[in-house]
């Protein structure tokens, strides 16, 4: 791919509609404070028919309107439900009025890309292009999902069906017209690049200077950042076990009270998780990632990473400190350039002050129990998603603890543009 078709992602649709949002920031250029959450005297509630959950038993609620018990800072308006679940989603993205879901085959389910329409999930672009039995070319198992502002899905599959190692050939990035369904491009990564111990997890677009970054969380294998060269159709793998990309030794994460763990050989072990969430600064002049099991963000320049002659050694010695986050499964950006990040322990999402500091958005610890990604539409609305991770069954010893529904959540904000 060279010349003009090499530059497709910078031409196609470019009179689609914009989303006006404002990708990752500069923490120096930060300008909004937060707020402290609502104490619970002020908490909105709803009412309704009753609904158990997990977590949520004896709480009266039908699933429509506000959550009870749900608190958040006074930029945000209101949370409320945008899908109820009975598959465990984990990416969203959504292009004007259409969204879509990411149900990985963790459950060996029929279909793995959805667009959530009339009430329910349908697969998207069609029911063939979900069908993993049929070929390498189909989608298999995807996690991490972004939509662009020309109106394109960019869609990573890491091909974990049952959470099995990935066949050669799998692990994939591809990319759809959100309007027609057609397929744009896509990126098979090489084994070297994703191997079967590779969990290719989330992306970033740097989409002006024609790049894609990955988080590569590993299973079984050290953690990396992946990078693609779109024009070129290249990808290469980098910060291979990099303490940044690396759960924090000895950290534990806890949740309801309890430390997450995974059944292994008969014995429990804390359950520690590499390179997760990734954002790209506004400027585009570093990327921000890390581990989830961590409790500090970094950051790197992009110049770096974009340029494949510099030496692995001057590119691990460059990644510095970002800010101290929370146990974090996933990222986006708010319009005003302030990440804003899923908290894992607290199920809360949590924005970065000027000073670098956190606070809360939004917290539920009996309906937003483990929220895992975030997808900032504009300065009035964000999404994310929540799934009872840490009860799935690959850390009961293949017991599923987690108590459908789950759940996609909708965030009203007051306005927080540039």
């Amino acid at each position: 791919m060279s010349g003009e078709q090499g530059q497709w992602w910078k031409w196609v649709r470019c009179d689609g509609h914009a989303l006006g949002l404002a990708v990752g920031l500069m923490l120096a250029s930060a300008a909004c404070g937060g707020t402290p959450v609502r104490s619970d005297v002020d908490v909105r509630t709803g009412s309704g028919a009753v609904m158990e959950t997990r977590t949520g038993v004896g709480v009266t609620w039908d699933g429509s309107g506000v959550p009870p018990g749900a608190e958040w800072a006074e930029e945000v308006i209101e949370v409320t439900v945008a899908a109820r679940l009975e598959r465990m989603p984990s990416g969203v993205a959504v292009w004007e009025d259409r969204m879509f879901v990411a149900i990985p085959r963790w459950d060996g389910g029929d279909s793995t890309l959805h667009e959530w329409r009339d009430g329910g999930l349908v697969p998207w672009p069609s029911a063939a292009a979900n069908d993993a039995l049929a070929g390498s070319d189909r989608l298999h198992s995807v996690n991490g999902l972004r939509v662009d502002d020309r109106g394109r899905l960019w869609v990573l599959d890491n091909g974990r069906v049952n959470l099995g190692p990935p066949d050669e050939g799998v692990p994939k990035v591809v990319v759809y017209d959100v309007g027609s369904g057609e397929e744009l491009f896509r990126h098979v990564f090489p084994p070297e690049v994703a191997p079967s111990t590779s969990f290719m997890n989330d992306l970033a677009l740097d989409l002006d200077r024609g790049f894609v970054y990955f988080t590569e969380t590993g299973m079984g294998g050290a953690a990396a950042l992946v990078v693609l060269e779109i024009a070129a159709d290249r990808s290469r793998r980098v910060l291979e076990g990099h303490g940044a990309l690396s759960p924090e030794p000895g950290l534990e994460m806890v949740i309801d009270g309890q430390v997450a763990t995974i059944l292994r050989d008969g014995e429990r072990h804390p359950w520690r998780v590499g390179a997760n969430p990734v954002a790209l600064a506004a400027d585009g002049e570093f990327l921000l990632f890390g581990a989830m099991t961590h409790r500090q963000l970094f950051r790197v320049e992009t110049r770096l990473l974009r340029d494949p002659s510099v030496p692995p050694e001057e590119l691990e010695a460059a990644v510095e400190v970002a800010f101290d986050k929370p146990m974090s499964d996933g990222m986006d950006v708010l319009a005003d350039g302030r990440p804003v990040l899923t908290d894992v322990e607290h199920a809360s999402l949590v924005a970065m002050n000027a000073d670098g500091q956190p606070h809360v958005l939004v917290r539920s610890p009996a309906w937003f129990v483990f929220p895992v990604a975030i997808h900032v539409v504009d300065e009035r609305t964000l999404f994310f998603t929540s799934n009872q991770l840490q009860d799935m069954p690959l850390l009961h010893g293949g017991e599923d603890r987690t108590t459908p529904p789950y759940w996609v959540w909708q965030v009203r904000l007051h306005g927080n543009g540039p």
